[in-house]
């Protein structure tokens, strides 16, 4: 919030003569006393020297645009400490906003390897499957891709529970055996 009591009350109205009143004089005395420590005020505050000096910069610029209108010179360094300030938590909010409304990063891009491995594995495995007996394939293949329960398994082949758990168990056995010994 700016400090009103730094402020002439009527902009335009011009400024006294006196030396302090000078824009340039008064900002550049403040600018080689104040930026350090302002700097670093604005750092705690955002956590940043990059973005503290930004602040402190343009909280110099907004000074000296209204440095006309100060009407004590000597509450001008206070003045300056509120607009860095105000400007800090500004871009503190433009920050939370930005963070808020960040959209989702992409999924990492798979290697150009990586599909021409999962093919293989993938044929492989299918390949497995359609070594195994006719019914222990069919069994593992509604059970797993079919994702059917056992129940429905047996409905559709026709057979019983126990034996879609029989073919699926023998099949998995076989299945297990064959990559294993493809791992080795």
């Amino acid at each position: 919030m700016m400090d009103t009591m730094a402020l002439d009350p009527k902009p335009g109205v011009p400024p006294s003569a006196s030396p302090t009143r000078d824009p340039d004089r008064l900002v550049s005395e403040l600018f080689q006393s104040e930026y350090h420590a302002l700097v670093r005020l604005a750092s705690l505050v955002l956590n940043g020297r990059e973005a503290a000096e930004e602040v402190v910069q343009d909280a110099f610029v907004k000074l000296y645009r209204k440095s006309g209108r100060i009407k004590d010179p000597s509450r001008a360094d206070a003045y300056l400490r509120s607009i860095v300030m105000n400007g800090a938590r500004s871009k503190l909010r433009r920050r939370e906003v930005a963070r808020r409304h960040r959209p989702e990063p992409p999924p990492d891009a798979k290697g150009a390897d990586v599909d021409v491995m999962m093919r293989d594995e993938s044929r492989h495995f299918l390949d497995a499957i359609q070594a195994l007996p006719e019914r222990q394939a069919d069994c593992i293949i509604l059970r797993f891709y079919e994702e059917l329960t056992e129940a429905d398994t047996a409905d559709t082949l026709g057979i019983s529970r126990s034996t879609v758990n029989t073919h699926v168990e023998r099949g998995l056995d076989a299945l297990a055996t064959v990559l294993e010994d493809d791992d080795e």
